[in-house]
């Protein structure tokens, strides 16, 4: 395999958010190990917004349509986000950006980071929610230099007049584009791109071990109680602690929060993040990578769907692998609450779970080394 350059454009500026940064992490990773220069182009969208009048428009209804949990959102994420330093400690000795940091798609087209291979990575990079999608569909940058989409995740299947002009002769210019959700398939027709195929999340990409190794042995579970770990996304305070609470017997609960700052959650590094979720009893959370890694430490979970209106697409990602694994039956209604201790008790055949993750490793695999 010749060694080439790779930039990346993915999500890396969340100070609360697990499952970004370690997305971000298992993808360079997994490229830097196999002899590639993969460096994360840093780019960090809040600084300013570049939108078109139309796509001001076609943003402004969205955020009218959906003001009430949009406000929370935007709420909690201004007051109430802490500025954790462990998640810049993890990404200064874990992971490698571009010397510049870019703030507009003008700066990546003025000065881009010059790459064998430019990479949109993964996570919900083409979703409704970014301000402007066109860095992440790498519109900056050399025409004849390959571009390839690995996991990448739209969120959603419909899109607006202007983004159905704009998108497709962006996609058109992708080697090939892997999405990470059966519906991004559909999403692609749509947008006519019809050779777009399934990719695993990233972080499949890496083991079991590596990511145990990668834990240092962190365990922040204190007790010899039934151990039970709850990660919550995007939902109101005390919501998945409360229902896990109810669970029956003694019990030792750690809470984390990607948005509620509240002193009763633990404010875990990511190290220890791994270390709750491998050294649980239980899982409850609503988090597609929190989802993710109790199947690689195979821990019997619960999850939680999102309810209908701002955060309901998320839904997609969640159902996608879970139907993929035959684990649907672990993916619960949140009018559901009385059915959580009976879904965790209830036993999953780990041995057939493991061979269908790495079936799904060796296509990411496959797809990489064939589109790099």
């Amino acid at each position: 395999m010749v060694k080439k350059t790779i930039g990346i454009m993915t999500f890396t500026t969340s100070l609360r958010n697990y499952g970004q940064i370690l997305q971000a992490y298992a993808l360079q990773s997994y490229l830097r190990d196999k002899g590639h220069n993969a460096v994360i182009i840093n780019y960090d969208m809040r600084a300013r917004l570049e939108l078109n009048r139309e796509a001001r428009l076609a943003r402004l209804k969205y955020f009218i349509k959906n003001i009430p949990p949009v406000r929370r959102r935007l709420m909690r994420g201004h007051m109430e986000q802490p500025d954790l330093c462990h998640f810049r400690r993890f990404k200064e000795q874990h992971m490698t950006f571009s010397p510049i940091t870019y703030h507009t798609l003008r700066d990546l087209q003025r000065r881009p980071f010059e790459a064998d291979v430019y990479m949109t990575g993964s996570d919900q990079v083409w979703g409704v929610h970014i301000p402007n999608i066109e860095p992440y569909l790498l519109n900056f940058g050399r025409p004849d230099t390959p571009r390839v989409a690995y996991a990448a995740s739209f969120g959603r299947v419909k899109f607006s007049r202007h983004e159905l002009r704009y998108i497709p002769p962006l996609l058109r210019r992708y080697k090939a584009v892997g999405v990470r959700e059966t519906s991004g398939i559909e999403a692609c027709q749509t947008l006519r791109y019809p050779d777009a195929v399934l990719t695993p999340d990233p972080t499949i990409l890496r083991t079991r071990e590596q990511w145990d190794s990668l834990s240092g042995g962190c365990n922040p579970f204190r007790t010899d109680k039934t151990r039970v770990f709850v990660y919550s996304c995007y939902l109101p305070k005390g919501t998945l602690p409360a229902i896990a609470s109810s669970l029956s017997g003694d019990k030792e609960i750690i809470t984390a929060d990607i948005v509620n700052d509240d002193p009763a959650y633990s404010h875990l590094s990511i190290e220890e993040w791994i270390g709750a979720v491998k050294n649980a009893d239980y899982v409850v959370t609503n988090s597609f990578h929190c989802t993710m890694f109790s199947l690689y430490f195979n821990k019997p979970f619960v999850v939680f769907k999102y309810r209908p209106g701002y955060c309901g697409s998320m839904n997609t990602r969640l159902d996608s692998i879970l139907s993929q694994l035959r684990l649907t039956d672990r993916f619960i209604a949140f009018d559901d609450q009385d059915k959580t201790e009976q879904v965790l008790r209830k036993p999953i055949d780990w041995s057939e779970v493991n061979e269908r993750l790495e079936d799904m490793r060796r296509i990411g695999a496959d797809f990489l080394e064939t589109n790099i």
